[in-house]
């Protein structure tokens, strides 16, 4: 037992390190440069400053809000267990049906921390289900493929406009998905519903 509460605490160790801390001095260095500019009577935050701030503030939230909500001692050790108890939690909340069809028995070999990716990814996309779009059946499909792993989560709720902003859970399912290489793809009409689909390459 003390074994693995060390482990645990290492490993949430070099996940601060390696993301958290490295974030927060990169900020810090901007901080300190825009600073310097407003001494120097010049301007003291450009766009892509601030773009750039923003995207490190989010990547920095998303660290410690995975460390917090689903360490990886307390990940299944399979996408599909994850994916089906995450279904059957969210389906009782929310009084939705929601038909899952996972790839047990031919899951692919996935990280513990893209495996995280990916459940916050579909807790997000569920999320948004469960708020916004008013359906009244919520589908969540996984598929293997010789070169991929696709996850769909889709709804036939009210479906959105094109050209709609997205928010910052969107904005933070786009940048999970990269982290992990995957491409996120979001198709929707007004009045026929919601599809969310991580495309995620498997090594040859």
């Amino acid at each position: 037992r003390a074994l693995a509460v060390a482990e645990e605490r290492s490993k949430m160790q070099r996940d601060l390190h390696d993301d958290v801390a490295q974030t927060l001095a990169f900020l810090s260095l901007k901080a300190q440069r825009a600073e310097q500019h407003m001494d120097q009577g010049r301007e003291s935050l450009t766009t892509r400053d601030i773009r750039d701030i923003a995207q490190g503030l989010r990547r920095a939230y998303l660290t410690v809000r995975d460390l917090l909500d689903v360490p990886e001692a307390r990940l299944p050790q399979s996408l599909h267990d994850a994916l089906g108890e995450l279904a059957d939690s969210w389906s009782h909340a929310t009084g939705l049906p929601l038909k899952f069809h996972g790839v047990a028995g031919s899951e692919p070999p996935l990280s513990p921390g893209v495996r995280r990716h990916l459940l916050q990814i579909t807790r997000e996309a569920l999320a948004n289900a469960g708020r916004h779009a008013r359906p009244t059946t919520v589908w969540l499909t996984v598929e293997r493929t010789d070169e991929a792993l696709l996850l769909r989560v889709r709804d036939d709720g009210r479906g959105f406009a094109p050209g709609q902003p997205w928010g910052l859970g969107l904005t933070g399912m786009q940048e999970r998905a990269k982290l992990i290489g995957a491409a996120l793809e979001i198709r929707g009409e007004p009045g026929k519903g919601t599809e969310v689909l991580v495309h995620l390459p498997l090594p040859r």
